[in-house]
């Protein structure tokens, strides 16, 4: 049995953008790596609409979701609420859905995306949230090996997993923690697709028996969906 899942990415909208999906949908359901907008009415908006067209809907925040890193906290709150009214649409932010013995897993991950002048004064607490992200997906990743509903396992980051990822466009990262330690975890090899966003570049490459897919909207381009499709 397989099962696939539509990956839509960065889709970075204002207000004034329109966004049409229609005769796009190859999956029944859809995996949203964050940066959809920094406007939360967009946010709700695109959710809604796309809601209408899968089955179910898995979705983590980007950077661009958040206005600024004091208030994160309110942010995630208000992204949940948003999600809460969303049918078929799950807030992944420390939440962990078994799909047909899939189990979909997310963190923002908050890694080499801080450095924006946005986050420039607040590196301690975003170095914070991203320990948080870590530590959430490493344990989970370590519960996951024993649970016999789950038997792979799609990870979903709205930031590369590590600073290959960026093709050496940010070389002034230096975090040593990136959110591919979790791999370290996986002792039973059950993540083998991973899903991630903030990035310009289009992904699909296989590392070490991982497949990982980047879909980033890029406005020149036509866009489509990347289609992950999973054996169980």
């Amino acid at each position: 049995m397989s099962l696939s899942f539509d990956v839509i990415s960065d889709l970075n909208l204002t207000p004034e953008d329109k966004f049409s999906w229609e005769d796009k949908v190859t999956s029944l359901f859809c995996v949203i790596p964050g940066n959809i907008s920094s406007d939360l009415k967009v946010v709700h908006k695109t959710l809604s609409y796309l809601s209408e067209l899968y089955r179910g809907i898995f979705y983590i925040d980007g950077t661009l979701e958040h206005e600024s890193i004091p208030h994160r906290n309110d942010r995630i709150d208000k992204l949940e609420k948003i999600c809460s009214t969303v049918n078929n649409c799950v807030f992944l932010h420390n939440n962990i859905v078994i799909v047909n013995g899939i189990a979909v897993m997310a963190a923002n991950g908050w890694y080499g995306q801080y450095n924006r002048e946005l986050f420039v004064h607040d590196g301690l607490r975003v170095s914070a949230y991203r320990n948080d992200d870590l530590e959430y997906l490493n344990n989970t990743v370590k519960r996951i090996q024993l649970h016999s509903d789950a038997t792979k396992i799609l990870m979903v980051t709205s930031s590369p997993p590590n600073k290959d990822f960026f093709f050496k466009q940010d070389s002034h990262i230096t975090d040593l923690m990136s959110p591919d330690t979790c791999l370290v975890y996986d002792t039973e090899k059950k993540i083998t697709n991973w899903a991630f966003g903030g990035g310009d570049k289009k992904v699909d490459t296989t590392v070490n028996g991982v497949n990982y897919v980047s879909n980033p909207f890029i406005k020149t381009e036509p866009y489509w969906a990347k289609r992950i499709e999973i054996t169980v």
